[in-house]
């Protein structure tokens, strides 16, 4: 059974640091406000996912998401993807060898996509590197990181494959792992 707190991933009574927690934690995502906008981005994810799922009933779909998923449709379009090449929709990963935990939005044959409503920002580069950790500990290859931004009205792929976003992932787990033992 895996629950989901603020700061942790609990599996079977283990607690897993949460990827945006530790993000959060050493100063890498800004200290956004509660509310709206950050529900919207949830909203959004789920029509996705359920989109992917084969689960979504448009006809419940709220009026202002539906232009996202559009997009998000399109997107989908442009990589010539049908839903037999996901890999993974919304995966819990775990890292027992660091502690943490996170949920890839997708897995696209050896690419990781995490679906944003924001502007793009540095830090999702050390996220999707979390995630391209947690992928490899649980034996996914995934060789690109990639984050899809959706707006009501286009889209845009960016990579995050830079070296130094693996390296500031990675210092962020050793810190963590360091503090835990003292």
């Amino acid at each position: 059974m895996i629950t989901v707190d603020a700061e942790n991933y609990i599996k079977n009574g283990k607690k897993y640091r949460r990827v945006t927690s530790l993000l959060k934690e050493y100063g890498l995502v800004p200290n956004y406000p509660e509310g709206n906008y950050a529900d919207f981005g949830t909203h959004v994810h789920q029509a996705c996912e359920y989109y992917d799922k084969g689960t979504l009933d448009m006809n419940t779909l709220d009026p202002l998401l539906k232009p996202y998923l559009e997009q998000y449709k399109l997107f989908k379009t442009s990589l010539l993807i049908i839903d037999e090449t996901i890999f993974m929709v919304e995966q819990h990963l775990f890292s027992d060898k660091y502690g943490f935990a996170g949920t890839v939005d997708r897995i696209i044959g050896i690419s990781i996509y995490d679906i944003k409503t924001g502007a793009p920002a540095d830090w999702h580069g050390v996220q999707l590197a979390m995630y391209k950790i947690l992928a490899k500990e649980n034996n996914i290859k995934v060789y690109h990181c990639c984050a899809v931004y959706l707006t009501d009205h286009d889209y845009k792929v960016q990579a995050y494959n830079k070296q130094i976003y693996h390296t500031v992932a990675m210092s962020i787990l050793n810190i963590k792992n360091y503090k835990e033992r003292s």
